[in-house]
C-alpha cells in the first residue's frame, strides 16, 4: 500500500469524514496535514491527506527540500510526498471497522526517520450497507421482490427479508 495522486473512486454511501489536522511550526517552518478517510467496498479504506507547508528563509527551504518530506501509515514505508506549497495524497489500504491507523506527516533527513514529525490516529468506518435486491422468477417473469409472503397453515401472512452484513444481520425494509 502506498500513497497516490489518483483519488480512488468512492462507493455510493461513502464520503471522507472523520477530518483531523496534523500540524508543526518551526523557526523557518510550517506546515500543515489534513487527513480523513473513507470506506471502499470490504474493509478496504482510502486516507486522504492535504498537504500545505511554508518554508522560509535562512537556507531552510534548501535543508528540508521536498525530497525529505513525507507521510506514513503505520506498517507502512515511508513515503516522500510533497511540493514546496501544497499537495494531496491518497492511501488505499485495508482497515476494519473501528481499527485505527496511525498517519505521519513530516520532513527528515532520510525519508523514514522523522525529525519534524507529528501523527494522528484515523479509525476504520463502518462498511458500507448495500441492500441487495431480490428477484424472483414465477413461471419464466423475473420481477424484483418488494414484500415477501408465507402461507402458514392456510393465513397468507407478511415476512420479513434479512441480509447479512459484515457479520451484522439487518432487515431489508
Amino acid at each position: 500500500m502506498a500513497w497516490q495522486t489518483t483519488a480512488p473512486t468512492l462507493p455510493e454511501g461513502s464520503s471522507y469524514g472523520g477530518v483531523k489536522t496534523i500540524k508543526k511550526t518551526g523557526n523557518a517552518f510550517s506546515w500543515t496535514c489534513k487527513i480523513c478517510i473513507a470506506r471502499l467496498t470490504g474493509n478496504n479504506v482510502s486516507i486522504k491527506a492535504v498537504l500545505k507547508g511554508a518554508w522560509g528563509e535562512n537556507g531552510y527551504a534548501g535543508y528540508y527540500p521536498p525530497s525529505r518530506h513525507y507521510l506514513k501509515c503505520s506498517g507502512d514505508e515511508a513515503f516522500p510526498t510533497w511540493s514546496m506549497n501544497s499537495t494531496t495524497r491518497y492511501w488505499v489500504g485495508t482497515l476494519s471497522p473501528g481499527s485505527g491507523v496511525k498517519v505521519y506527516a513530516g520532513h527528515s533527513d532520510n525519508g523514514t526517520t522523522g525529525i519534524n514529525t507529528a501523527y494522528k490516529t484515523l479509525y476504520g468506518p463502518p462498511l458500507i450497507e448495500t441492500a441487495l435486491p431480490i428477484y424472483v422468477n414465477a413461471d419464466g417473469n423475473v420481477a424484483q421482490l418488494d414484500k415477501v409472503f408465507a402461507n402458514v397453515d392456510g393465513d397468507i401472512l407478511e415476512g420479513k427479508v434479512f441480509t447479512n452484513v459484515g457479520g451484522t444481520i439487518r432487515e431489508i425494509k
